[in-house]
């Protein structure tokens, strides 16, 4: 019976260490020691038998539906998975999503654009106050890649990816 391989996921920084087989017995003890870390075990499909794998499908199907107002197609899916797998931030993936050509081509306007990067990336909508900044901060000048990078870089995007186990 082949071992699988073990990758040690720290929830913080989506780091991914991968273990080579012959040492699996050796950090099969980690699982219970209170670190911080999170041991995941892959099977020998590589496939994630916890569920790191469905926060990433979670996470890059929430922008598929807020942003391109679709289900994501199996492979559209598994490529951006696979991308945050190899440390592709989540600001990144986000960013792929926002400028793509498929969603600068749903024209949306400035309110429409704030409602999608609340429900896309901090999964909830805004307050009055919190849509009101934002809608003037563009309708004053600012770019919608300022907006983005305002998003991006805030606690709470920061949080949203820990959750999701992704790196920010």
């Amino acid at each position: 019976e082949a071992l699988g391989s073990m990758f040690i996921v720290n929830p913080g920084s989506v780091t991914v260490i991968a273990l080579v087989s012959a040492f699996v017995g050796i950090v099969s003890g980690l699982s219970g020691y209170n670190s911080g870390f999170q041991v995941v075990n892959i099977d020998a499909d590589c496939a994630f038998s916890d569920t790191v794998g469905t926060q990433l499908d979670t996470f890059v199907t929430l922008f598929y539906l807020v942003c391109l107002d679709r289900k994501p197609e199996a492979q559209g899916l598994t490529n951006w998975v696979n991308a945050l797998v190899n440390n592709t931030s989540g600001g990144r993936v986000a960013h792929g999503f926002f400028f793509s050509d498929e969603y600068i081509a749903r024209s949306r306007n400035n309110n429409e654009y704030v409602m999608d990067l609340y429900r896309a990336m901090l999964d909830r909508t805004p307050t009055s106050p919190e849509l009101g900044v934002w809608v003037a901060a563009l309708e004053s000048g600012y770019s919608r890649l300022q907006v983005f990078n305002g998003f991006k870089n805030s606690s709470e995007f920061s949080d949203y990816c820990d959750l999701h186990y992704v790196s920010h």
